[in-house]
């Protein structure tokens, strides 16, 4: 079997060619897949959690939150955007029937929405959280009073949809690695049908 010229230089014609790009698989940076049951399973409890939040909200003492200031009083208030929050998770659920009516209507543009809504919903929760409980000052612990339970009990409602939309967010990021990010490989099959076709030449 003859042998390749001395001079013959593969790395040449590996560049000339563009070997390696046609041995990767083309990737789609618009339509691609984006990993479902994990993400629903953390909008339902996005969904529960701000319904507890809710409850607890609704029963707070107005005493001691008077008692603590007026700062406590507006954060209070402020968590109540919470209203919006079960709402927000149960349409990035129904995001995903928008390509089956608007054909134009990508993997990328879902993704983006669900990005931009979990960053700015997980914000919220965490300062609700700390604010809650950097204002009450140490001066609600377990088991004081029936009132500060309720305060104890509604901040790690607080804490807990912080937590499932920061699990949301984290689905997202994982997602925007590895459709757009993340390295590409050799596609398996074509390097197969590669080793398949040179078997024995060299």
């Amino acid at each position: 079997m003859p042998k390749p010229p001395k001079n013959f230089n593969f790395k040449d014609l590996a560049n000339k060619w563009d070997l390696k790009g046609s041995l990767i698989k083309a990737r789609d940076t618009r339509n691609f897949t984006i990993e479902k049951p994990g993400r629903f399973g953390a909008r339902f409890f996005q969904i529960f959690c701000a319904l507890g939040a809710w409850y607890f909200l609704a029963q707070q003492d107005d005493a001691l939150i008077t008692a603590q200031g007026g700062h406590l009083r507006q954060t209070i208030k402020a968590i109540f955007f919470a209203i919006v929050s079960p709402i927000i998770s149960g349409l990035l659920i129904a995001v995903y029937l928008l390509p089956v009516f608007l054909k134009k209507w990508t993997s990328r543009r879902i993704l983006i929405i669900e990005t931009a809504c979990d960053f700015i919903i997980t914000l919220c929760w965490f300062a609700g959280f700390i604010a809650s409980l950097s204002q009450m000052k140490g001066e609600c612990p377990p088991a004081k009073s029936p009132e500060c339970d309720r305060f104890n009990w509604a901040v790690a409602w607080f804490f807990f949809s912080f937590a499932f939309f920061a699990a949301g967010l984290t689905f997202d990021v994982r997602t925007w690695y590895k459709a757009v990010f993340e390295p590409q490989e050799v596609d398996a099959e074509v390097l197969l049908d590669i080793r398949r076709t040179t078997r024995g030449r060299y």
